[in-house]
């Protein structure tokens, strides 16, 4: 064992080095090549392939693909097979590849590679997809009802459906190798696979239960053919109506995927491209009445789940996420890309009076009737923290960095809470005139009441100490608020006149 050891090189890529060697003076050619070709593939690929997948994106001959597990064996060093998916052994072996003297692999560069897969990708879906993939010939049929025939026409397929758009976004970020990298050729293809296949690439994106990966890959699709090509203009119609189809039809097609030849023309509107492209695809026995609309809503998504009346809707700073709260009792999280539902914060005793995200969009905290305050992380749905308030709180805002959660009950206590360690960082009561309304200032530093008297006051934060005061030459004030536009301006609304 020792000697074996001893022959080991003292660094990784000397040891890398050898072993792609080894490869490179295989005697048999084709094997050697072959090898070649599917560590490019796994590499590049954004997510481990199945054997299937692997000889839709290398092109394996059939011979080939029965040998694959073989081929993967000499890759030892680089490549594992489990679980019948192909995974890279260690990051070290992908660093190596496009840092190191790995790189040679590359005979023209990995973007060109990486077109080279688009374009297989793209050739297999179009040689493969088509209407009732699985010959269930039921429309009505859900997704759970419709059996899986064996062989499995979609078992090479998934990774393709779900990832093609990736690698042509690889490749347009990086096109400094290849001039035209979204020409009229590239173009063309993706407007005739579109044109032919959309509905038969959504049915597939159903049956294998990937149907969320459609809205935000026809919208990066879009955006690149937009960036890229904005003198293809009807491939950008035709983008946009199918990403219009999608979000439209999808909580009827996710469940029952054959509906997209029936329910999904009969409820599109006259003018919808996808519509006119795909007529020939309507069964025979579908009557369609009329139409209902002459063109798309304007309704981006319809989030459906709350049982009881929403009370509060917010966006977290990046837009990324939209949060909802509820007379349920729950908030909830949702994809303002796609419209689902990624989490519902449960906990609450009582219906959820208000909600506020940090500006670093780490933390959500709810606000209910059972008088407390709870504290969650935004990305998982943990619940972080509990803090029970004296009365309802009726102003509530968190510091600029996000380390702070500032609240004011309705009694005028102002409490400060730490969120990374969940206690109370501070605590006062602010002056008893002070019987109206309080607002705090985005940045975390000013807080300001109107008292009894209609003076304005504006204080520390942390404090509450009154830095300035001021009074309307004439009218009560009726509210107040801050606004942040680079400097926080306090912005004063009497009767006659606004005062900033």
């Amino acid at each position: 064992m020792k000697k074996e050891l001893d022959k080991l090189p003292s660094g990784l890529e000397p040891f890398y080095d050898r072993i792609l060697h080894q490869i490179e003076c295989n005697q048999d050619n084709d094997e050697s090549e072959m090898c070649k070709q599917i560590i490019r593939v796994v590499i590049l690929a954004s997510r481990p392939l199945a054997i299937a997948e692997l000889a839709l994106a290398a092109r394996l001959l059939l011979d080939s693909i029965d040998n694959a597990p073989e081929l993967v064996q000499l890759c030892g060093s680089f490549l594992v097979l489990r679980n019948n998916h192909i995974y890279l052994i260690h990051q070290s072996g992908k660093d190596y590849f496009f840092t190191g003297s790995g790189q040679r692999i590359f005979i023209h560069g990995p973007v060109s590679e990486e077109s080279a897969i688009l374009e297989r990708l793209l050739q297999g879906m179009t040689n493969t997809l088509r209407r009732d993939m699985f010959n269930s010939q039921d429309y009505g049929a859900t997704v759970d009802e419709i059996l899986r025939p064996h062989p499995d026409p979609l078992s090479g397929l998934g990774y393709a459906t779900t990832y093609w758009v990736k690698h042509l976004e690889r490749v347009c970020q990086d096109g400094s190798s290849l001039p035209n990298h979204l020409g009229p050729l590239e173009a063309s293809v993706i407007h005739g696979f579109f044109s032919r296949h959309f509905l038969h690439w959504l049915e597939a994106l159903c049956l294998t239960r990937q149907m969320r990966h459609a809205s935000p890959e026809i919208g990066r699709l879009t955006g690149l053919v937009k960036t890229h090509c904005p003198e293809k203009t009807e491939l950008i119609l035709l983008c946009q109506d199918a990403y219009q189809f999608v979000l439209y039809n999808k909580a009827c097609i996710e469940s029952t995927p054959l509906q997209l030849y029936c329910s999904a023309f009969i409820f599109s509107p006259r003018t919808s491209i996808i519509r006119a492209a795909f007529q020939h695809e309507i069964p025979p026995w579908l009557k369609n009445p009329g139409i209902l609309d002459e063109r798309w809503s304007d309704c981006i998504h319809i989030m459906e789940g709350h049982t009881e009346p929403v009370t509060k809707v917010i966006f977290s700073p990046d837009d990324r996420f939209l949060l909802s709260a509820s007379d349920d009792h729950t908030v909830r999280v949702w994809d303002t890309e796609t419209g689902t539902c990624l989490n519902t914060l449960e906990g609450h005793m009582g219906p959820v009076l208000s909600i506020a995200v940090s500006p670093n969009g780490a933390w959500v905290a709810s606000f209910a009737m059972d008088l407390t305050v709870r504290l969650w992380n935004l990305r998982s749905g943990d619940l972080y923290m509990i803090w029970k308030t004296m009365c309802y709180v009726t102003s509530r805002r968190f510091s600029a960095d996000g380390k702070r959660l500032i609240f004011v009950s309705c009694h005028k206590y102002v409490q400060i809470l730490g969120t990374s360690s969940g206690v109370l960082v501070h605590a006062y009561q602010l002056h008893p005139s002070l019987q109206h309304s309080t607002v705090m200032s985005p940045n975390g530093l000013w807080i300001a009441s109107i008292c009894r008297n209609g003076t304005v006051e504006l204080g520390d934060l942390d404090t509450g100490h009154v830095r300035k005061w001021f009074k309307p030459a004439s009218d009560d004030v009726l509210s107040i608020d801050f606004v942040s536009g680079g400097e926080e301006v306090l912005f004063v609304a009497t009767e006659s006149m606004v005062q900033l």
